[in-house]
């Protein structure tokens, strides 16, 4: 990505001397800012707030590069809501050429939709 968008795809590194402790990746995509990809080392996530600092720092870029919004994935919704958050309804479409297959894909993608049960955090009361 980075070889095909350098000016576009970001990379950032949180380190602890030489040791790599987490990492996120960006795509400017005009006024949006996305989120892609990123990982952390899970022992030492509380120790450092790994995880709640990204998306602050997330965030941070977005407000410096002047983004309208930001687009995080769709897992641990609860800690991002904590920092302001906001589900959006998305929609999937997919269709078969064979219409046989077709008849399966609604059973077939209520499977696969995950059943995510979280308490939304408003950080604005």
């Amino acid at each position: 990505m980075k070889r095909h968008f350098p000016n576009l795809f970001k990379v950032y590194g949180y380190f602890d001397k030489d040791t790599l402790l987490a990492f996120f990746t960006t795509f400017d995509n005009g006024d949006e800012l996305e989120a892609h990809f990123l990982g952390y080392d899970h022992e030492r996530n509380a120790q450092h707030q790994l995880y709640l600092n990204m998306l602050l720092d997330l965030v941070y870029v977005s407000f410096k590069n002047q983004h309208k919004t930001i687009h995080l994935s769709r897992t641990a919704l609860e800690i991002k809501s904590s920092i302001g958050a906001e589900p959006i309804e998305m929609n999937v479409y997919l269709r078969h050429n064979n219409n046989w297959i077709n008849r399966f894909v609604p059973r077939a993608l209520a499977y696969f939709v995950p059943k995510e049960e979280w308490k939304p955090r408003d950080p604005y009361k």
